[in-house]
């Protein structure tokens, strides 16, 4: 390439042009916004403080009873009472059989010593309770206390007199003039239970 070549193919350079006030303040301003944001962001979030407290009455039912309403607070949780808990079926001759006597409890225990709350397992919001409590077959009672720890369980038909002697045992206070019973004498009361396919 000759010299006059690159004479030609070379130019003065460019004068630069006046950058305009918000072209070279924008970064700077947009740094300080962003930085402004943040120290109150975290300002604002760094305590928070406690949670709210919880309310346990009002507690998210995971259980529904034989009228369909939502058991509250949740079979599980503290409550104000002890609770006694039947588990049925609608297709099961025991449960059937059994419900006079529960019926017959709730009419003794109108003190509110302990609370009688049946729920169906053949409502489908209900199912999951059967794997939750591992209930291998109906009637199926659970006894809660007022913590919400299951303290105790019969299988099968139980009698009047077994039911007002758990309740009375649970609420440890008698239920309609029933005096406590042992566990072992609970159990030796209660009949075979109505397993899934011995159900009539």
């Amino acid at each position: 390439m000759s010299e006059q070549e690159q004479k030609k193919d070379w130019a003065p350079p460019a004068e630069p042009r006046p950058v305009s006030p918000l072209r070279r303040y924008a970064p700077t301003v947009v740094m300080v916004i962003a930085v402004a944001f943040v120290w109150f962001g975290l300002k604002e979030f760094k305590s928070p403080g406690p949670p709210p407290p919880v309310d346990e009455t009002v507690a998210v039912a995971d259980a529904y009873d034989e009228a369909g309403d939502p058991v509250v607070p949740a079979i599980g949780m503290a409550s104000s009472k002890p609770r006694l808990v039947e588990f049925y079926t609608d297709n099961c001759p025991a449960c059937r059989q059994m419900r006079p006597a529960i019926d017959k409890l709730r009419e003794d225990c109108t003190d509110g010593a302990v609370e009688v709350v049946l729920i169906n397992l053949d409502d489908p919001r209900n199912t999951h309770l059967a794997d939750r409590y591992n209930l291998r077959g109906v009637p199926t009672v659970s006894l809660f206390d007022s913590s919400g720890a299951e303290t105790g369980r019969l299988v099968g038909s139980a009698s009047l007199r077994v039911l007002r002697k758990a309740a009375a045992n649970l609420a440890e206070t008698p239920c309609a003039g029933e005096d406590g019973a042992s566990a072992d004498e609970l159990a030796a009361t209660v009949d075979e239970p109505c397993l899934d396919d011995t159900c009539g």
